[in-house]
């Protein structure tokens, strides 16, 4: 085999194996979900939009702005731990793979 030929079939198989990694690195990242609504308050709270975000440790991984209050949020999350934040409290929950965590209507406006 000549020289051509060896560094096309090295080219080839080096791309190969790095889409098989590529692949093996998203399986290796489970995720499940997390669920709620921000509850509007007061007739007030309802038309005013709202943010909900969400930590590992002090880090933000995801934000959302809602429209105004109660709509739903979702978020697609990595298995851990977590603190789901409005702009007046907190909830921590635990993302398990393939599972729905939902957080009960804490989050007031």
């Amino acid at each position: 085999m000549n020289a051509m030929c060896r560094a096309i079939v090295v080219s080839t198989l080096m791309i190969l194996m790095a889409g098989c990694s590529t692949a093996q690195r998203s399986e290796s990242r489970p995720t499940g979900r997390v669920t709620g609504v921000v509850a509007a308050c007061t007739a007030y709270a309802f038309d005013h939009p709202a943010s909900v975000s969400v930590y590992a440790g002090k880090h933000m991984v995801a934000t959302q702005r809602l429209t105004h209050a109660d709509i739903g949020f979702r978020f697609s999350l990595p298995v851990g731990r977590y603190s789901v934040r409005d702009e007046n409290g907190s909830h921590a929950v635990s993302v398990a793979k393939g599972a729905t965590a939902h957080i009960p209507e804490f989050m007031c406006l």
